[in-house]
Order: structure tokens, then C-alpha cells, then sequence
């Protein structure tokens, strides 16, 4: 906890709403109530800013409180990826055209698609790229080989000797035509693809991945030899342990079919790992000319030929690392903040 909220070091006080988030979920689904959630806040924090890290369904009544908020992505419009009610995140965007006063949106990807629905938002939305979001601690922790040799022995895995990747196991991350590209790529290899997350269930039964997602890995497996499979599930990681996973993976493999940034592959080119992503939605403006990239993330074939590369060729992969090391240097920490305070003052 302590590592947890060490930024309330910089936090002069709290204006606490009670029930804050769940009076505003419950407003958001009652029909009744078309008009946002109303900010009433005292009169001392008039002028103030209030912020959010995501859409939320909130106006400032009496434009006391200037509202910055920020959007990711519009992936919960589409049922096919996403869980959330589609109707239900189309009145958070309403609300957030209607009543902010500055947007921050991650990518130009997500500001260009929010605008296809709001292109009266087109002067109040401002791109802000973010950086890595791991702790400085747990980067200087894993850099350590004793924690990472640590790591590797957990999972059975040898540095250099493994694919890795991390993220929600789930349709908009496509890794059912992962895990069917990698079989074909690595066969006859025992360089396993490690996969990292939580599992969507219903996703795993819908494409049959159910043999590849039972509980393996658990505490009573660690230490034990591991089965020499294919594709491998470790369950969800913590922190530290992806941090190592990445730093001594031959590449990351990332071939999703919609993200609003994505922030696997930067995490990846930050430590120095190859990185294998889709040349499509927001991916192809985070890591430019620094990673291979899939045209046809649909096509399994595409992805299978680029993974086969990327085991046999060590320049292709000496290549990538350094332009990834390039490349990530855009998202320094330095740059968020200068611009995230720009965009708050700016209102």
C-alpha cells in the first residue's frame, strides 16, 4: 500500500463525495434520469477542475467546476468486444461531449473515432501519449537478475527461450488466432508462447482454448519441470513478475484487433524485448517503424510467418530492440505531465 499511494505525497487535501461512484452508476441506469449526474461541490473548490481517468456521465451545474475528462477508446460501442452495455457508454460519451470543458484522448486513433460522433468536440479534445505506467520500484526490482532468474524458475522458462504475452484473454485480443499462428510457427521448437491474464470464459469456450487455459502454474506447480507445450497459461501475473517476463522474452506478441493505445508493446520496447503487434487502430501510431507489424491481423498465416521470423532471425530481433528502445523514449513521464498540466490550465 505504501508503494500504492505514495502520490499523495503531492495531494494538498480531499473533498470526499460519499458514495461517489456509486450514486453516479446508479444514475447512469436509470432511465428516468436523462440529464448526468450533478457535481455539487462547496463553494471553495469553485474554479477548481475535476477529472477523470475515463467517460464518466457527471456535468458541473452552475459552471462552477471545470470538468477535464479523458477517453481511451470507444471499444465498449462494439457488443463483439467488449462486455459493457453499448448504450450505457454512449451516454458517458454524450455526457462527456456535452459537458466538458477539455478532452484528453490517449491516441489520435481514439480523438479521430470519438469525432465521428461528436465533431462539435473537435477544438476541446487534446492527444496526450502516456507513459509506462509500472512503479519505479518494481522497474529497479526487476532489473535485478537474482529476481528475475527468481521469476523464470517459477514458471519453468529459460531466458530468451519463450514468446510472451499479457493482456486480457479476450475476442478484441485475438488470441485464439495467436495461439493457432504459434503453433504452426513454433512446431518442432520448445520455445513455448507464455500467456499472461485474465480469462474471459466465455470467449475460451466460444473458440474451444479450453486446453490451453486450465490452471497450470499455481503455487503447488512452481518449481516443478513444466510440460513442454506449445502454448503455455500462467494465470494472472503480478506486476513484478511481467516486468521480468518481458525483459527475458524473445519478443512480445501483440497482434490485437482494436486498442485505444496499448500499452503491452511500449511496457515491451521499455525493457527491450522485439515486438510483434497489428498495423491497425491506434498500435501502428505507438510504435511507428519499431516493431513487426501484421497487416491482416485475421489472417493467421500473416501472423504465423511474422513470429517465425522473429525465432529464427536474432538481427531482425537486435534490430527491433534498439528501434524499440528508440521509440519508447516518446513516452518519457516528463512529457505527460507538462501536458496534462497544459491541458488542465488551459480551462
Amino acid at each position: 500500500m505504501e508503494e500504492a499511494i505514495r502520490y499523495l505525497d503531492d495531494v494538498d487535501f480531499f473533498y470526499n463525495i460519499p458514495d461517489g461512484y456509486r450514486l453516479m452508476a446508479v444514475h447512469d441506469r436509470l432511465p428516468l434520469l436523462r440529464r448526468p449526474f450533478p457535481l455539487h461541490l462547496p463553494a471553495e473548490l469553485d474554479g477548481g477542475v475535476f477529472f477523470t481517468t475515463s467517460p464518466m456521465s457527471v456535468e458541473s451545474r452552475g459552471k462552477k467546476i471545470k470538468i477535464v475528462q479523458t477517453l481511451h477508446d470507444l471499444i465498449p460501442l462494439s457488443a463483439s468486444m467488449h462486455r459493457e452495455d453499448p448504450g450505457l457508454f454512449y451516454k458517458r460519451l454524450k455526457a462527456l461531449n456535452d459537458h466538458s470543458d477539455a478532452i484528453l484522448a490517449v491516441s489520435e486513433y481514439s480523438r479521430n473515432q470519438l469525432l465521428k460522433f461528436f465533431p462539435s468536440a473537435a477544438d476541446r479534445v487534446k492527444v496526450v501519449y502516456q507513459p509506462v505506467p509500472a512503479d519505479k520500484y518494481l522497474i529497479g526490482l526487476s532489473a535485478l537478475p537474482v529476481v528475475q532468474q527468481s521469476v523464470l524458475e517459477k514458471f519453468g522458462l529459460l531466458a530468451g527461450q519463450y514468446c510472451f504475452y499479457v493482456g486480457a484473454i479476450e475476442a478484441r485480443k485475438n488470441i485464439d488466432r495467436l495461439v493457432s499462428a504459434y503453433t504452426i510457427a513454433a512446431k518442432g521448437l520448445d520455445v513455448p508462447l507464455v500467456l499472461g491474464g485474465i480469462v474471459d470464459q466465455e470467449y475460451v469456450r466460444d473458440r474451444h482454448l479450453e486446453q490451453y487455459f486450465a490452471k497450470r502454474n499455481s503455487g503447488e506447480d512452481a518449481g516443478r519441470p513444466q510440460r513442454r507445450d506449445s502454448v503455455r497459461y500462467v494465470g494472472y501475473i503480478t506486476e513484478l513478475e511481467k516486468l521480468c517476463l518481458i525483459r527475458n522474452a524473445r519478443a512480445l506478441l501483440f497482434p490485437s484487433l482494436n486498442e485505444g493505445f496499448g500499452i503491452p508493446p511500449l511496457e515491451a520496447q521499455t525493457f527491450g524485448c522485439p515486438v510483434l503487434t497489428s498495423n491497425v487502430a491506434s498500435l501502428p501510431e505507438v510504435v511507428a517503424d519499431s516493431a513487426y507489424l501484421i497487416d491482416d491481423p485475421y489472417n493467421i498465416e500473416e501472423i504465423a510467418t511474422g513470429i517465425r521470423k522473429l525465432l529464427d532471425d536474432d538481427d531482425l530481433c537486435d534490430t527491433l530492440r534498439r528501434a524499440g528502445y528508440r521509440n519508447a523514449a516518446r513516452f518519457s513521464e516528463h512529457n505527460f505531465a507538462e501536458q496534462v498540466s497544459a491541458l488542465i490550465d488551459s480551462v
